[in-house]
This record gives structure tokens, sequence and C-alpha cells, in this order.
């Protein structure tokens, strides 16, 4: 994209033309790269910014990064690609809780998470590393309180399988900031990095670096090109660069290239995500891994998060009360209350069930249908409300121009994305049922209560809720009127893929060679592949930023 062409009018433009902010900022990395010099990978004669750590990114593998090689001496250079009022990537939305698994069990924990995505070695390192941290806060960060866990809870389960001593050491952060544990953590975080390393880091909002500058033989890596107010700047990295840059969620070629796609899916954390780093490991000939890998999230309202390409969402299913979900033919498909899908790498079988021979995915989307009772609890997408200080539009969506959910689902009836009815088979005609459909739809919210009535659910076995199963509960059940039904879909966190890795989290080429000055920190080639940990790629942003850190700045600058 030339200077005077800048990305941030490339994405103005765009928007102005009816594109979305997620799909403009997305359009703004591919123009990028279709129109780049032949040459774009090759150092200048004169740098414009000298330094000795470059770090793309700035959530918490970023800021972990940059604390650390700074501890060790460095000078650093971050380079985030969103505005300040954004920056923070996933980290900054997301719930902050922190898996540390550490111990003498720990290794054989993190390997079976890994389940084959990560060799017995990075296994073994992820498990040493826990256990070095939060000391490693304690002396270059802020006082963390370290404790040993009461033996009840030092085993970790998994698949059914106990691991013993697995979960010995806790490790409590505790801030200043009372929003959802990521944002405050993340600015607890970005205060050390402005207080303790105003000297030593300097954080550069809206400048994504757009290409690696490294040596066409040897590959060794000399720098990056950034864009910083619409005008390209070459800086100078003289002991390596730390690929801290998140995933790929907001870019949909990506999305439909990689991830299985014939579903809509839409990202709960930060649009710009857009595989920029993706597109430096292929330019520079960096083996990938676990592209497919995907944490699903939760249910999220399809109308308005394929409205603004951001999940409109619930966290960790919701509250279930006195709600069902039911496919496009009125006939509710699994047990609601497994919690299911929320915070897993595996895809959500029952959503992507085609039917032979019509290939229809009559489970994809589906409606939530709930009544008077469930209404009047609490907000539904709680994700996108402020109740819970998370996810993406939970946190910016009155700056960026998003509808937040309301406290008492009423606003979105009169928007007319809720269906509101006084009947049963009045609200399944306005979700479009006839027929056969409509019959289904009646049939199964009666069975549904009836059974319901007495606690069981002898079709899907769903136990009651909390509220359904206290003494003076409400019962399972659709009873309430009025009745209310939307769509709705799968989101998703984040995407785990990024480039293979040695145990100093140096990026390797596709024959195994590390590639010099190269290196990678959090979800950007995760450990996780197939399963997931909760907490765990908050874990590994803080644990591989420490590591990243130390090994670039114990590097000998190359000029």
């Amino acid at each position: 994209m030339s200077a005077t062409t800048s990305r941030r009018d490339f994405i103005a433009g765009a928007i102005a033309g009816g594109m979305s902010l997620s799909a403009a900022l997305a359009a703004a990395t591919n123009k990028a790269y279709a129109e780049a010099p032949l040459h774009i990978n090759d150092a200048p004669e004169v740098w414009d910014i000298e330094t000795d750590v470059v770090v793309m990114g700035y959530g918490f593998a970023g800021e972990a990064s940059a604390i650390s090689a700074a501890a060790a001496g460095s000078q650093v250079q971050v380079f985030e690609k969103s505005p300040e009022l954004y920056a923070g990537g996933n980290s900054h939305v997301c719930c902050g809780f922190i898996q540390l698994s550490t111990g003498p069990g720990a290794v054989n924990y993190w390997r079976a998470i890994a389940w084959d995505g990560a060799p017995e070695e990075e296994c073994q390192a992820m498990a040493d590393n826990c256990a070095l941290m939060p000391q490693w806060f304690n002396d270059n960060v802020f006082e963390v309180e370290i404790s040993e866990n009461a033996p009840e809870r030092q085993s970790k389960s998994f698949n059914g399988v106990t691991y013993e001593q697995a979960n010995v050491i806790n490790m409590q952060i505790k801030t200043n900031y009372d929003k959802g544990e990521g944002y405050n953590k993340w600015h607890a975080l970005h205060d050390v990095i402005t207080e303790r390393y105003a000297d030593s880091i300097t954080v550069n909002y809206d400048s994504p670096v757009t290409h690696l500058i490294f040596d066409p033989q040897t590959k060794e890596v000399f720098g990056v090109r950034v864009e910083m107010d619409g005008v390209e700047k070459t800086v100078k990295a003289r002991k390596g660069v730390i690929m801290a840059c998140g995933g790929f969620e907001n870019n949909y070629d990506m999305v439909r290239e990689f991830v299985r796609q014939h579903y809509e899916q839409f990202q709960i954390g930060s649009p710009y995500n857009t595989g920029d780093g993706i597109l430096m490991l292929m330019e520079i000939g960096a083996k990938l891994r676990h592209m497919a890998a995907v944490e699903y999230g939760s249910a999220c309202q399809y109308d308005l998060s394929k409205q603004y390409h951001q999940s409109c969402s619930v966290w960790d299913a919701g509250d279930l009360t006195h709600m069902i979900y039911v496919n496009n033919h009125g006939k509710r498909f699994y047990n609601e209350n497994v919690r299911w899908p929320a915070h897993d790498k595996r895809y959500p079988e029952p959503c992507f069930i085609q039917e032979a021979p019509s290939l229809e995915t009559a489970n994809y989307p589906w409606w939530m249908v709930y009544d008077e009772t469930r209404r009047g609890i609490k907000t539904i997408f709680n994700w996108s409300n402020p109740i819970e200080g998370q996810g993406w539009i939970g946190i910016h969506g009155p700056d960026a121009g998003i509808h937040q959910w309301s406290d008492d689902n009423l606003e979105e009836v009169d928007m007319g994305i809720v269906l509101m009815a006084d009947t049963i088979e009045e609200l399944g005609e306005k979700m479009g049922f006839e027929g056969e459909d409509l019959q289904n739809f009646i049939d199964t919210v009666n069975n549904y209560n009836e059974n319901g009535a007495n606690g069981e659910d002898p079709e899907f076995g769903r136990t009651p809720t909390k509220a359904e199963s206290a003494e003076d509960g409400v019962g399972m059940g659709i009873t309430d009127g009025p009745f209310y039904a939307t769509r709705v879909c799968l989101s998703y966190l984040n995407t785990n893929g990024g480039g293979d890795r040695t145990v100093e989290m140096q990026i390797k080429d596709w024959k195994g060679n590390p590639i010099p000055r190269l290196y990678e920190a959090g979800e950007f080639g995760s450990l996780f592949y197939h399963y997931y940990a909760g907490g765990g790629n908050v874990c590994e942003g803080f644990v591989n930023g420490m590591v990243a850190g130390q090994a670039v700045s114990a590097l000998e600058p190359w000029a």
C-alpha cells in the first residue's frame, strides 16, 4: 500500500462504502501484501528506527516479551496494530484466568492437553517455565501472591484421567482495576511498562508491522517494516524480533482456507487479529503449525454478529434457565446444559451434522427459545454487555459504534432481532415454521415441559439449572409467557496457528532449522491444538513472553 494511499485512508474509504470495520481491516491487510514491492524483505541502506528487540503485538505475550527483554538490559520497540484505545488484542477483553499447571505431574498433563500437537521437550519446558513464572513476576513486574494449593486441589483431570501433583502452585495477580480480569491484568502490566520501564520500552500504537526484513539466503532477520501515520518505516532489530501478534480470527479469507468454514462464525476478541504474522511467516518460509486450531466460544446472536462481524455472545454457555435450543425443523438436538459450546478446540459436532443425502445443516444456525422467566433473570448475551467487563463488544461496544445487549433483554425485541409471542404456536410461526416443522416445534416444547415438570429430560438427559432445581425454584420448562426466540450461531475466541518453534520460542523453517533472530510468543503458534485447558492461552502468553524476551536479549547484536 503506497504512502499516498495509507492503510488508514483505505479503511476509512472502505467503511464509508458500506464495509464493516472488521472487513475493512482484513481487506487492508490483504491489499498491503498484494501491493508489496518485489524486494520488500531486503534491508535498507539507512534505517528509520533502531533498537535491540522488536515486539509485534501488545497483548499479554507482547507485554511479557517486552518486559522480559527490557529486564535483561535490552532496548525494546513494541508495535501495536490497533489504536491506543483498542490496544491489547484478545488479552484486553478475555476473562484473564491463568492456567498455571506446575508440579511433578504437570508435564504429563501438558502432554495430554497438547495431544501430539507439541513435542515432549516443549511440554516439559512448559511445565518447567510455569514453575518459574511467579518468581519472574515478583522480580520484574510486580509482586504476586504465590501459594501452594491444598492437597485436594493439586491434581488436574483431563479426558477421564487424573494427573496427580500437576497443579501444585497457585499465583494470584491483584490489580487496582475493576472490570474483567483480562482488562485488569493487561492494564496493570501496561502501567509497569509506562512507569518502571519507560526508559527501555517504547510502545507504538496504530503501527502495524507489514513485513520482516531478512537475508534471502540465510533467512537471518534484521528488522521489520512498519506503517506509521501512513508512511512506511524500517526498524532495525539488532538482536531479534518477537512475533506476539495473535491469530487470524478476523481475516475471513484465512478462516475460509484453514478452518471448517461452511458455517458462519464470529470472533469474540479483537477485530485487529487479521493474520498479518501468518503472511510474514509465509514470506520467510517458516513452518506453520496448528492452523486449524480454533477455540470455539459459545452461542452468539446471529443477526448482530453478522452485522458487525463481531460476536455478540454469551459467556460460557450462559444461564440456561427456562431456555432450550431448537434446530431449523423445530427440534432440540442436544443437552443444552452440558455447557457446550464453550472453551474447546474440538469441533462442536451437534452443530455441524449434515443430513444425508441433502447435506442440509439443519442445526446451524439454530434457535434460542426462552420464556418470560428467563428474560427477567438477567442479560442473556452477557459477553456483549458491560456486566462481565469482557468480550470486545462488552468492553469497546460504545466506542466502536456497536450495540451492547440490553440488561433486561427487551430493547432487542423492539429492534426485531428477538421474536416475541403470547403462545408457542404463534412464536413458531414468527420463526418461519410451518406444516410439519411447526408441529415439531409445538411438540418439542410440550414434551420438554411435560417431562421438565418432573425434573426429567429422557431425550437428552438434561438436568435442572440451579434456579430450576432450588426448593422454591422455577422448575424446568418453557412455560411462562410471553415467549421469545432469537437466531444464534457459534463464536470463537481465538485461532492458535503460527510458527513451529523451539523450546526457546525460536521459529523454525520447514526443515526444522531455527530461523536466526525470529521468535514468537502467546497464542501465535500456541502449544494447544485439538484440546484446551481454560486459562491456558493467558498462561502461555506470560510464560512464552518471559522465555522469548530472555532468549532474544541474550543474543549478540548483528550490527
